[in-house]
């Protein structure tokens, strides 16, 4: 677990970050909505994000996925979109914007996305003054994330609990811990590049 060569990232890249998975959250809920309902909100994002000064936080498969047409997403592709709202949650938090849900409870979208004035012009103010929490409590909630995930990994690997993998809340709470791990490795410094985290255990 030690790693000597941490680069946290600033936070005025964690504002642009969360400002861009704000946008992918809200591109995989979108779509299976009804095209004509919708159209003007997909194509809001990329220049919202513009706005934001964020758009070189952009990484290439999160610009095809925000500018692909509506039902465009292949399926996994959109499945990656809607669960990475636990991830943006762990990011609201880390900005004192949001009091993160319990880890076996699954986010509620829109209450995090308001937490960050998302689509609104005002969010610029969270990127222009931007804050994080102190370091020693990103620290803690890495630690207890990598001991949540180390448990369900032992769950899973004890024949005992076979019968039980296929359960909605343990899936559920593995898809969770799964896009925790990845926003909070990056936000303590384990990747340079949000899609270069290693989540693996």
């Amino acid at each position: 677990m030690k790693n000597e060569n941490l680069n946290p990232p600033s936070a005025k890249r964690v504002a642009h970050r969360a400002m861009i998975l704000a946008a992918l959250v809200c591109r995989g809920f979108i779509e299976s909505e009804n095209p004509s309902e919708v159209e003007e909100l997909r194509t809001s994002l990329l220049p919202w994000i513009d706005k934001m000064g964020a758009r070189n936080e952009v990484e290439k498969h999160e610009l095809v996925a925000l500018t692909a047409p509506l039902k465009g997403l292949e399926d996994q592709v959109q499945i990656n979109l809607v669960w990475s709202v636990e991830a943006l949650a762990v990011l609201s938090w880390a900005m004192g914007r949001y009091d993160l849900h319990p880890e076996d409870e699954v986010a509620e979208p829109q209450s995090i996305t308001n937490t960050l004035m998302f689509l609104s012009d005002m969010a610029k103010t969270l990127v222009d003054e931007p804050s994080l929490r102190p370091s020693e409590e990103l620290k803690t909630m890495h630690d207890n994330t990598y001991t949540t995930q180390c448990k369900l990994k032992e769950f899973a690997q004890n024949p005992i609990n076979v019968d039980k993998l296929e359960d909605e809340r343990f899936i559920a709470k593995t898809s969770i811990m799964r896009e925790r791990s990845r926003a909070i490795k990056w936000l303590v410094g384990e990747a340079e590049l949000y899609s270069e985290v290693d989540i693996s255990l």
